[in-house]
């Protein structure tokens, strides 16, 4: 049986209060129920920039990883939260050149800011998803939060098409 997935949509950028954790606020078409994820504070910060379109005078990471994927001819077709691995978030990055597809071990926090600033769509997979749905200790996460500590994605995506 092959591995459902669900289309995600990049909300916000938001700061847990109690415990000053930066998270991720990710939106699964058609449910309601946002998916949360901790990053650290360094990613939080390199995908604000990418959503506020800043540029750096001297590329950070993922502005550096962004263009040497396109000048070697790769592109990233998305990303795929999979699940929990030896208890981190397990995702992988499938990029594609001509023919040749890969896929590539990535932290979620990446690979989001990945995707901000190379516009391919998210992923996470159903079984992952509908499993954290049911664990009320993890939505109690946007309880702790000032709406001056949340940062919207202006230019919200929805990827519709589902590999």
């Amino acid at each position: 049986m092959q591995k459902q997935y669900l289309d995600l949509t990049f909300k916000a950028l938001a700061m847990d209060e109690i415990r000053e954790v930066p998270f991720l606020v990710l939106e699964a078409k058609g449910n309601s129920t946002p998916l949360t994820l901790e990053i650290g504070l360094f990613e939080a910060h390199s995908i604000l920039l990418g959503m506020e379109g800043f540029q750096q005078p001297a590329p950070l990471t993922h502005d550096l990883l962004a263009d040497i994927l396109l000048q070697t001819g790769w592109k990233p077709t998305g990303l795929y939260i999979q699940g929990l691995k030896l208890g981190q978030i397990h995702c992988q990055w499938k990029i594609q050149k001509g023919m040749r597809q890969k896929l590539v071990e990535i932290r979620p926090s990446d690979g989001v800011a990945l995707s901000i600033r190379m516009g391919f769509p998210l992923f996470v997979s159903s079984e992952y998803f509908y499993h954290w749905e049911a664990q009320s200790q993890e939505r109690n996460l946007l309880q702790t939060v000032l709406p001056q500590q949340v940062y919207l994605n202006p230019n919200p995506v929805s990827h519709a098409t589902i590999p």
